[in-house]
């Protein structure tokens, strides 16, 4: 009966130990869990995401974010409509202004069904100022005539990212039914590149490219093709011109010509100046996300803003905290409520006409 007692008493011990050691501790009070829906691994979104995510949690008290990878900012989206208000309260997603311009007309790879909807989504910061480069390795494509007949990567099916790749080949170079698209994600259109299967691919990435420096944490395919490639990938120029011809069949697009100047990349890459295609993400909330999480959440950008850059150089662009609220895209009523007042108190612009970049 003793030996009994004694090995029960020491089973009982050995148990406590393991829990203590497992870390199977009751949960901390007061912690408020957050998800934050995201787009695949291998985008620029995704890497800011879990920047963001890395960056509250390490400076935050109480709020603990978890992201979640998504298809891309149209199935984040999508999610965040599907849920119960209960759960919207403690979700914000990774999204862009096409999504709005998207739902606002109900445009593939959205419906009708959503039309009205952008009316529930309300703009929390900026994430990153990426671009559309096409670029390709085949020789004999020089010009955007060239594409004429050749294999085009548009993005993943379905998402943003496809619906952006047919504003520019289709909607401003004129190429509907000219070209072989397909639908790959930024990775596999990389390797696809490479090994020969497409023609042209939609590298897409930041506006950092322009000034070369492109090393650092959470690299993009598009960035390691650049560094790879360097000595035969060629960018395919698209003019002011074309994008006047995208806007008249896609009135508002909210996507703008830029210019990727001579030897910004590296010596002679490009030989000249290139026109590409320009935009913003962001994160987004919807209108029933707590005002509170979301306030706290902003409150943490603006005070970390310099952290970004040990996740991705792409934030080397930016020109200070006001990099967050300042888009042409988004009015200030579309602001959430929370970060609305995050803005004010510290005293950043919301909205505005340009995008604030050094």
């Amino acid at each position: 009966m003793l030996v009994r007692r004694l090995i029960l008493i020491v089973l009982s011990l050995i148990l406590v130990l393991a829990l203590l050691v497992s870390g199977c501790a009751p949960a901390q009070k007061g912690t408020t869990n957050v998800e934050l829906l995201t787009t695949q691994t291998g985008s620029l979104t995704n890497v800011m995401a879990q920047a963001l995510a890395d960056i509250v949690n390490k400076n935050h008290p109480s709020v603990r974010i978890t992201v979640t990878e998504c298809l891309g900012t149209t199935d984040s989206f999508k999610r965040l409509f599907k849920m119960p208000s209960e759960q919207q309260k403690h979700t914000f997603v990774s999204g862009a202004p096409g999504d709005l311009w998207l739902m606002r007309g109900g445009v593939p790879p959205y419906d009708k069904s959503y039309i009205g909807k952008e009316k529930d989504v309300k703009f929390v910061a900026n994430t990153l100022q990426f671009t559309y480069e096409y670029a390709t390795l085949n020789p004999n494509v020089k010009t955007t005539a060239d594409l004429a007949g050749k294999r085009i990567n548009m993005g993943t099916q379905g998402t943003l990212m496809a619906r952006d790749g047919e504003f520019l080949i289709y909607d401003c170079l004129g190429l509907k039914g000219k070209v072989q698209p397909t639908y790959l994600s930024f990775i596999e259109g990389k390797n696809a590149l490479v090994d020969g299967t497409i023609d042209a691919y939609w590298i897409g990435g930041s506006m950092l490219r322009m000034q070369g420096r492109i090393v650092g944490k959470g690299n993009a395919p598009g960035d390691e093709l650049v560094t790879t490639q360097k000595d035969k990938l060629h960018f395919i120029d698209i003019t002011r011109e074309d994008f006047e011809r995208g806007y008249k069949v896609s009135p508002g697009y909210p996507v703008v010509w830029a210019k990727l100047p001579a030897n910004s990349l590296a010596k002679g890459m490009p030989p000249e100046d290139t026109g590409m295609g320009s935009g913003v993400n962001a994160w987004f909330a919807h209108k029933n996300t707590d005002k509170q999480i979301i306030y706290e959440i902003v409150k943490v950008l603006i005070d970390n803003w310099q952290a970004f850059p040990e996740y991705h150089k792409a934030s080397l662009q930016w020109s200070g905290p006001e990099f967050f609220s300042t888009t042409p895209f988004i009015t200030e009523e579309e602001f959430h409520p929370g970060a609305q007042k995050a803005y004010k108190e510290y005293g950043l612009p919301m909205g505005g006409s340009e995008l604030p970049f050094k």
